[in-house]
């Protein structure tokens, strides 16, 4: 995604909103979850709101209704305090907003298992990795992998490239 400023975003805000995730879905770790005191930075309020805090470096979620029960169905785990280390998948999807009658854009939690894949199951890129000889060969080798898989690869290929150099 390029660097572009969402006209909603605020950079004091927080916690995590529909501006401040990427354009394709973005799968977090969830570190704790519960009730927490939030207070609305306009009214001044407090309200008890369920949280969510990821091991990933994102600001925690207010988490309504609607994803608590997303969060239920892609992890089929039933208490919030047993959700660490559960990996969820968030998009920015749309809701109507009753109120203001126009339907408006807000973070969503894809109501499907996160499978996490690793390297290994990608044996023939695995391969192609460790036969590389030189610099150069990992260079044109991470460079030929998709771009979702680099990720993936990036810690190999920064053990291997301490090997080579």
């Amino acid at each position: 995604m390029e660097n572009k400023t969402h006209w909603l975003k605020n950079p004091n805000k927080n916690y995590l909103g529909h501006w401040d995730l990427p354009d394709e879905d973005l799968i977090l770790t969830i570190k704790s979850a519960g009730w927490e005191d939030v207070k609305d930075p306009t009214t001044g309020k407090v309200e008890n709101k369920r949280i969510v805090h990821f091991i990933e470096d994102f600001k925690p979620l207010i988490c309504n209704q609607t994803n608590a029960i997303s969060i239920y169905k892609s992890t089929g785990i039933r208490y919030i305090q047993d959700s660490s280390g559960s990996k969820i998948k968030l998009f920015v999807g749309e809701e109507y907003d009753r109120k203001n009658k126009i339907t408006v854009e807000c973070v969503r939690i894809r109501q499907e298992p996160v499978i996490v894949k690793t390297i290994e199951d990608y044996p023939d890129e695995l391969n192609k990795f460790n036969s590389c000889q030189t610099l150069t060969d990992l260079k044109a080798c991470f460079l030929s992998l998709p771009k979702d898989l680099q990720p993936l690869f990036n810690t190999l290929k920064n053990e291997l490239k301490t090997k080579l150099k």
